[in-house]
């Protein structure tokens, strides 16, 4: 799983990291400070909708990438 950067989230330093790229089992993303939960959306190349995670706050983040085969993907915070 190969993860891209598709937003406004990862320029406005709001994500500081995210490892491994490529990726196997899990995405560690390092979230900056934020004043309110967000939600995570993970995209195929074709733009569908493949994995959400919500009420991610300031911190580290796990995100298990299971259901997600081998490609690239693109994310976006809400």
């Amino acid at each position: 799983v190969e993860v891209s950067e598709n937003n406004i989230a990862a320029k406005d330093n709001i994500i500081t990291s995210l490892y491994p790229n490529p990726a196997k089992e899990t995405i560690e993303i390092n979230i900056g400070n934020v004043f309110s939960d967000l939600t995570l959306r993970i995209y195929d190349v074709a733009g569908i909708l493949k994995k959400e995670v919500t009420s991610l706050s300031t911190g580290t983040k796990i995100i298990n990438t299971d259901g997600l085969d081998n490609g690239v993907y693109y994310y976006t915070f809400l």
